[in-house]
Parts: structure tokens; sequence; C-alpha cells
């Protein structure tokens, strides 16, 4: 675990055999509160932060030594480091609501041609059963699987495609705009079929 985080080898193994000494019932047991009643001060880790905490160690005296100061700080300060903020503390959610509903919606781009063919669905049923998509899906959606439905049978064809929704359709489409019935593609014999067209084709993801 530590090792796949890039910690240095000697230090995982000299944490652990520290932590081997440590006897379990004793581990177990509820640290003691330090009742002192020295005043904290607590600073953001740096590097340099070592060089405050050094000169006001070693200043300290002349509050102490003070008529006024004296009697508030009878003891040097409990002085102690921080953690700073990382990138995770910078980091925000967007301003901008993304639409994470389930279904294939349109891209919206002036010249998509898949737009007008999207079928929105959250379920799409099949000659054995039906299935449920869960996710959320656009013409520009890549690596996923895609139905391209025939409206006018009801007949389905399923295909994976790790490129862009839209450009595997479009390979698809421009099968079928060449009205070649004996197409080596089973998707365009099928919509260039009699009383078939482009028209009764709808592609959604799944």
């Amino acid at each position: 675990f530590f090792d796949k985080r890039g910690y240095p080898v000697s230090l995982v193994q000299v944490g652990h055999h520290r932590a081997q000494q440590i006897v379990r019932q004793s581990a177990l047991q509820t640290a003691e509160k330090d009742n002192t009643d020295r005043i904290p001060f607590t600073l953001t880790f740096h590097p340099h932060n070592y060089a405050v905490k050094s000169i006001i160690l070693k200043n300290f005296k002349l509050l102490q030594n003070d008529s006024e100061t004296g009697t508030i700080f009878s003891q040097p300060p409990l002085i102690s480091f921080k953690r700073d903020k990382n990138i995770g503390n910078f980091l925000v959610r967007s301003s901008f609501k993304t639409n994470d509903k389930s279904g294939t919606f349109t891209c919206a781009r002036s010249r998509c041609k898949t737009c007008s063919f999207i079928h929105n669905v959250d379920k799409i049923s099949g000659p054995k059963r039906s299935i449920k998509i869960i996710d959320h899906f656009t013409c520009t959606s890549a690596n996923v699987i895609c139905c391209i439905t025939c409206t006018y049978w009801n007949k389905l064809y399923i295909v994976e495609t790790g490129r862009r929704l839209s450009d595997r359709f479009r390979e698809h489409l421009r099968d079928v705009e060449r009205n070649d019935k004996d197409a080596p593609k089973p998707v365009a014999r099928h919509f260039n079929l009699p009383n078939h067209s482009e028209q009764h084709m709808e592609v959604c993801g799944l």
C-alpha cells in the first residue's frame, strides 16, 4: 500500500518495526489528557517556521522577566503545527450544473447529422428481455455500446465502438444512403429493404 504511494522503503520498514514494539493493551488504553497551563501557539506547517519556533523559545525570557507579562506567560507556549492547504482544498465543484439524467441526448452541434436520429429512452426492449439505460450519453460519447433501432419492424442492431457514437452511426448512415440491397453490412442491407429508409433509423447508447 505505502510502496504504491511512493513512500521510501526504509521509512516504511522503520514505521513497521516501531508498530511491532507497541503492546496491544497499551495501544487500546485511552491517553491521559495533558492539563498543562501552557498557552497553545499553532503555526501553519512550513520548513521556515521551525526558525520562528526557535526565535520564540530563545527570546521567551523577555516576557517572563517583564513585570506585566511575567504573570501571564509563566511557561513557554506549546508550539504546534497544522497542515497547510493542499490542492484538494482549492478544488471546488463546477458552477455549471451537468445533466446527469440517464438516456441519450443530442449534442446540439450545428453540423451534427446524428442529432436528428437520437432516440432518448430509459429502456430498450429486446426480443428476450429489456435493457435499462442507466448512463448519460450524447452524440460525442466515446467507448460506448450503440443500439440502432428500426422503427418500421422494431428490429435492433447492437454494436460496440471505441470512437464517438456519431462517428460510428454516420458510417452506417452513409451505407444506407448508397441504397445497395446487397451491401456487406447487415444494417445497410436491412434499411435498404422495401418500405425502409434512413427515416426509420434511431440510435441510442446503452
